[in-house]
């Protein structure tokens, strides 16, 4: 599911949000191309997840985008899964924390390991 993270400081009130750092605002506008009125799911750190309305995009001096958000779900339970890995090389190591918590795994090991096998295609379980 793909969710656009909002937190506490993002909230003005209880129907708006403004995002203002350069980041979510460029992956916004130039990932999911969104358009004033388009429709994003959204969801509150810590807290429920729901809809978003685009209702202005600007970018004079710093980048700026204003949410009309509806928070009405519960998120969806984590994962009961505890994954243990061999430490992977430093440039992939912020690849794999992303995907892992994009994913919901909350309890991650990493491990030392002098060799391991190569992975040649897919993993098949």
């Amino acid at each position: 599911m793909n969710l656009l993270l909002l937190d506490q400081h993002d909230l003005v009130n209880t129907e708006l949000a403004v995002i203002r750092d350069q980041r979510r605002c460029e992956h916004i506008q130039q990932i999911q191309k969104v358009q004033i009125g388009d429709q994003l799911k959204v969801g509150l750190i810590n807290g429920m997840i729901g809809n978003a309305i685009i209702r202005q995009i600007s970018s004079v001096s710093s980048p700026e985008i204003q949410l009309q958000y509806e928070l009405t779900e519960p998120p969806p339970a984590a994962l009961p899964l505890t994954l243990v890995m061999a430490l992977p090389r430093p440039k992939m190591f912020r690849r794999v924390l992303q995907t892992l918590s994009s994913l919901g795994v909350k309890s991650v090991y990493f491990i030392h390991s002098y060799r391991v096998e190569k992975v040649i295609g897919k993993a098949h379980f």
